[in-house]
């Protein structure tokens, strides 16, 4: 009671030296590939169990983009050195967390001792929706290492949420809705489709040659005549 779980602590960095392989993961809005990436399930789904069980939230982020995996507005990314999931054991008695993997799925139970007399359930609405464009990278013919083909979808598509989450208290007892209480507000980028376009590299032209200057003579005076005072010399102006 009382203390707080942070899940980057107890899970610790995800390195290939502790066993974690390699899956998809956002990074600078794209998706690649990447040590422990698929980690935020789990997170995410103890982030959800921690919803309906009314405990304190202490820390936690939503993704860049919508999670499949979740209903909107209840999933927590974390990172090593970024986003933290953290809650707090805000009831009266010890929690044990169990999880598993099986068939396919994350599963996780918290076990402890509930003194409410509600239940919790959690609700999602959007509030605000960006619709993502069609761009096209162009990528020289000559110069794709990655092999892309033209027209190729290089990047997917994402619509933008804003959604926000309510936490509604039923009564154990009647199932009546005691209260419908907003929780939290997540935003969600959206995502543009990048198509690939090939183009040709343009060949480099010769440099234009370089005009060599006519030569310049100075002008001559065709006409002689004696300077003024001196007899027999001739004299040329230039």
């Amino acid at each position: 009671p009382g203390d707080t779980f942070d899940f980057n602590k107890v899970v610790g960095k995800r390195t290939a030296e502790a066993g974690y392989k390699s899956a998809d993961a956002y990074s600078s809005g794209k998706t690649v590939k990447s040590l422990g990436g698929g980690v935020c399930q789990v997170s995410s789904t103890i982030y959800y169990c921690c919803l309906v069980a009314d405990l304190e939230i202490v820390s936690r982020s939503p993704h860049s983009y919508v999670s499949s995996y979740m209903p909107m507005g209840t999933d927590a990314t974390v990172s090593w050195g970024g986003p933290e999931f953290r809650f707090k054991n805000s009831t009266n008695y010890p929690i044990r967390i169990e999880a598993e993997v099986s068939d396919g799925y994350v599963k996780v139970k918290l076990i402890g001792t509930d003194e409410k007399d509600y239940y919790i359930k959690m609700e999602s609405e959007v509030i605000g929706m960006r619709n993502p464009t069609t761009v096209y990278e162009e990528i020289p013919i000559d110069n794709n290492p990655e092999g892309y083909k033209d027209g190729q979808v290089i990047t997917t598509a994402y619509k933008g949420y804003t959604v926000q989450t309510y936490k509604c208290k039923y009564d154990k007892e009647t199932d009546e809705l005691i209260a419908r209480e907003e929780d939290q507000l997540s935003k969600y980028k959206h995502r543009d489709k990048v198509i690939a376009k090939l183009v040709k590299t343009p060949k480099p032209t010769d440099p234009p040659a370089e005009e060599t200057p006519a030569e310049t003579k100075a002008p001559q005076n065709s006409s002689t005549e004696k300077p003024s005072g001196d007899s027999g010399s001739s004299g040329e102006s230039s």
